[in-house]
C-alpha cells in the first residue's frame, strides 16, 4: 500500500527576490519554495504546499508540479521523522526527529527550476554524499487540528548540483517550508513483534524473549508470551503479561509438564488487535529425581559405606547413581564417586580406599535426562586400627592386627634368616630354585626392591623346616586357621574383600570391591613358579602349614570373589607368607 497523498499549489506566485533571512524565510506562515541560480533567488510562496497521509502506509515522496509557474517539485524522505503521536516503522514519520541534519543519509530531493534567462531549465535529483551536498531540515513544529487533521510544518534548506540541457553544472540552494496534515480517522496499524529465543528449560517451566519493534500507530497496552501444546498459540491459551509498550522483554513460563512439546509466540496489543511473532518450539526437561542421603553407616579406617535412596516421579529415568565423596564439602561426580552403578530406590554406596584419620564428605547423587541431582552432604572422620607389632630375627618389625578371635601379620614376611639365626639361601637362578629340596627365598624378578612392600618369596620347604620360619610365638597358618577365618568373614560381621589392601597402588586396576576393612592389607605378591616370575599385582598366594600329597602342598591366596580361598601347587614354588599368633 502506498500512502493517500494529496498535494498541490494553490494561488502560487512566482517572485524573484534575493534570498530572505534563512531563519526566518519570507511568510512562515505560508508554505513555499525557493531556489537560486547564481545571484538570483526564485521564491515562490504558495496558499498551501501539502499532502496528506494516512498513518500506517508507507509514505515514499512528494510529487507536484505548480500550474501556475510549471515548478515541478519531488521530495523523499526515507528516514526523516518529526514530533507525532504515533510511530510506526515503515510509517510517516519513522523516528523521533532530534534536530541534526540529515546530510549523510539517503535523502532526495528533486527540482526541475524554470527556464532562466539563459533559457535553460535545472534539473536536480541527488542523494547527498558530502557537506557540500546537503539537504537539512531544521525544523519540524506540530501544528492544530484542522478539519480533523493534524497539522505538520517542515522547514529545511538544501544545496545541491544541478544540471541543464546544455550540460553546465551550477549549486542549487534555497529554502522550503510545506505542510503535512496526518488524517486523525486512519485505521490504526497492529504493533510489530518478533519471538526471540527460549531458554532456561526445566521440567516446569522456560524463559521466553521477545521484542516489540514497532507499536503501529495505536499505543501497544499489553505485551508478553502465549504458549500452547498445539502449534499456533494465541492469548486465548496460557499467557504471561510483561508490561506494555515498544523494546525487548523476558517472560517466565511455569506450570509446564516436564518432557512435554511446547509451540511459544510473542505478542503484543494495541487499539487494534493483538499481533503475534514467529512461533518457537521447545520440549521441557524431564523431573530430576528426589535423592536422600541418610547416614553413614559403615565406618572403617579404610572404607565406608553411605546409605541412600532415590525417589520421586523421576526415579524410574534415573540412568546412574550412587556416592561421591572428597576431603572437601559438597562432592561431585568429578571428585571419586561409586562405580557400581544404581538406579531408582534405596541403596548402599561403598566408598572404598580411604585413609585413616580422614575427614570425607560424602552425598548421593543421581542423573536422569534433566540433569544430576545431589543429596545432602554428610561429614564422617575414618577411624585408625589398634595396631601391635612383632619382630622377626632380622630385626623387622611388623604390624600386627586382631580379626575376629585371631591375630595376624599385617605385612608379608621378610626375613632371610629361620628363628634360631640359620640364614636361608637367596636362590636366583631359575634351575636351581627348581631343583632345590631344601628352605630358599627370592625377589620377586630377584630384585631387591620388592621386598619393602611385598616381602619374600619362599619355597614351602622353608615352612616346613624345623629351625622355623615365623617369629617366636607365631606359626604359619594351618587348614584349622583358615577355616576359622573364613567362618568370620562370611559371618557378616565384615563385607566381602575385606582382607585386601583397596585401591590400585600395588593391585590392578580396578580393584574395585577391596574394602580392607580387617586390616589385613592383601597385597599381591606374585609367585615364582617353574623358575618364571607371575602375577604381581593380580594375586596375592601364602603359603600354609599343610602337605596336601608327595610333593605339593597347600596355600590360600586372595583374588577373585572370595576374601580366602585354598588350592595346592608344587612345594617349589615361591609363595609369599603371612604368620599368625599362636
Amino acid at each position: 500500500m502506498t500512502f493517500c497523498l494529496l498535494f498541490s499549489f494553490y494561488g502560487c506566485k512566482k517572485d524573484d527576490t534575493t534570498n530572505p533571512d534563512p531563519n526566518n524565510p519570507g511568510n512562515t506562515n505560508l508554505p513555499f519554495i525557493e531556489y537560486k541560480i547564481g545571484s538570483s533567488t526564485v521564491r515562490v510562496d504558495c496558499n498551501e504546499i501539502s499532502f496528506e497521509a494516512q498513518a500506517g502506509e508507507t509514505f515514499t515522496g512528494v510529487n507536484a508540479t505548480s500550474q501556475s509557474t510549471k515548478l515541478s517539485f519531488t521530495f523523499s524522505f526515507p528516514s526523516f521523522a518529526g514530533d507525532v503521536d504515533q510511530l510506526s516503522t515503515g510509517a510517516y514519520p519513522v523516528k523521533s526527529y532530534s534536530g541534526i541534519s540529515y546530510d549523510t543519509i539517503p535523502f532526495h530531493f528533486s527540482l526541475k527550476a524554470p527556464k532562466t534567462s539563459g533559457g535553460n531549465d535545472y534539473y536536480i535529483s541527488i542523494t547527498p554524499s558530502s557537506s557540500a551536498h546537503r539537504n537539512q531540515v531544521s525544523k519540524i513544529e506540530k501544528g492544530d487540528i484542522v478539519n480533523g487533521k493534524r497539522v505538520y510544518w517542515i522547514t529545511g534548506q538544501y544545496t545541491l548540483p544541478a544540471r541543464n540541457a546544455a550540460n553546465d553544472t551550477i549549486n542549487i540552494s534555497g529554502n522550503y517550508r510545506f505542510r503535512l496534515n496526518t488524517l486523525l480517522t486512519a485505521s490504526v496499524v497492529l504493533p510489530a513483534i518478533s519471538t526471540v529465543a527460549v531458554s532456561d528449560t526445566t521440567a516446569s517451566g522456560a524463559k521466553v524473549s521477545g521484542n516489540v519493534t514497532a507499536v503501529g500507530n495505536g499505543v501497544v497496552t499489553a505485551r508478553g508470551v502465549c504458549w500452547s501444546t498445539l502449534t499456533v498459540p494465541t492469548t486465548i491459551d496460557s499467557k504471561t503479561t510483561n508490561g506494555a509498550g515498544a523494546g525487548t522483554f523476558t517472560a517466565t513460563l511455569t506450570g509446564l509438564e516436564p518432557v512435554k512439546t511446547y509451540f511459544v509466540r510473542a505478542y503484543a496489543t494495541n487499539s487494534l488487535g493483538t499481533a503475534y511473532g514467529n512461533e518457537l518450539e521447545f520440549t521441557t526437561r524431564a523431573n530430576l529425581p528426589t535423592v536422600v542421603s541418610s547416614s553413614v553407616t559403615r565406618n572403617k579406617p579404610y572404607y565406608a559405606e553411605v546409605t541412600a535412596d532415590v525417589s520421586g516421579d523421576a526415579a524410574s529415568g534415573v540412568q546412574d547413581a550412587g556416592i561421591c565423596w572428597s576431603t572437601t564439602a559438597n562432592p561431585t561426580i568429578t571428585n571419586r564417586r561409586t562405580t557400581d552403578q544404581q538406579f531408582g530406590g534405596p541403596f548402599i554406596g561403598r566408598l572404598i580406599a580411604l585413609l585413616p584419620n580422614t575427614t570425607y564428605h560424602a552425598r548421593a547423587f543421581a542423573i536422569n535426562s534433566a540433569g544430576i541431582v545431589y543429596g545432602a552432604d554428610h561429614a564422617f572422620t575414618t577411624p585408625v586400627f589398634a595396631y601391635s607389632s612383632v619382630t622377626d630375627r632380622d630385626g623387622n618389625v611388623y604390624k600386627t592386627i586382631v580379626i575376629g578371635s585371631q591375630t595376624w601379620m599385617v605385612e608379608n614376611l621378610k626375613t632371610s634368616r629361620y628363628r634360631n639365626g640359620d640364614v636361608i639361601p637367596n636362590v636366583t637362578g631359575n634351575n636351581l630354585w627348581d631343583s632345590l629340596k631344601t628352605g630358599g627365598y627370592c625377589y620377586y624378578n630377584n630384585s631387591a626392591t620388592n621386598n619393602n612392600i611385598y616381602g619374600k618369596l619362599y619355597n614351602w620347604y622353608t615352612v616346613l623346616d624345623a629351625r622355623g620360619l615365623a617369629p617366636a610365638g607365631w606359626h604359619i597358618p594351618t587348614h584349622t586357621d583358615i577355616t576359622i577365618l573364613h567362618s568370620y568373614l562370611t559371618s557378616g560381621t565384615v563385607r566381602p574383600f575385606s582382607m585386601l589392601e583397596a585401591g590400585t597402588s600395588h593391585w590392578a586396576a580396578p580393584n574395585d570391591f577391596a574394602t580392607n576393612e580387617t586390616g589385613f592389607t592383601g597385597l599381591p605378591g606374585g609367585e615364582r613358579h617353574s623358575g618364571s616370575f607371575n602375577n604381581q599385582g593380580q594375586s596375592g598366594k601364602f603359603w600354609l602349614n599343610e602337605i596336601f600329597a608327595l610333593g605339593i602342598a597347600d596355600f590360600f591366596s586372595l583374588h577373585g570373589t572370595d576374601d580366602v580361598s585354598g588350592d595346592v601347587d608344587a612345594m617349589s614354588t615361591g609363595f609369599s607368607v603371612r604368620c599368625l599368633k599362636n
